[in-house]
């Protein structure tokens, strides 16, 4: 839902901005696309956060990549050493 709403919002911007400054489809096209990002975007917060309320994933996204950059980093330290 969140996906459909976020695409027909920035349609209808664009096409009454193309309307109203006489430029089509320019506008059209352009707030389509930010309105699919904003849709998506939407739904992985949506989906994150009822990971977290069913208790699925109880990590904070913040200490995901945390996590993520230290092992990166010490798997390149550990190449580094010529292992």
């Amino acid at each position: 839902m969140e996906l459909v709403v976020g695409i027909v919002v920035g349609g209808f911007i664009g096409w009454w901005l193309d309307k109203w400054l006489s430029t089509k489809p320019i506008f059209l096209l352009v707030m389509l696309l930010l309105g699919m990002i904003a849709g998506v975007l939407n739904m992985l917060r949506t989906a994150r956060d009822m990971r977290q309320v069913l208790g699925v994933d109880e990590t904070p996204v913040s200490e995901v990549a945390t996590q993520a950059t230290t092992e990166t980093k010490n798997k390149t330290e550990e190449h580094s050493d010529g292992s």
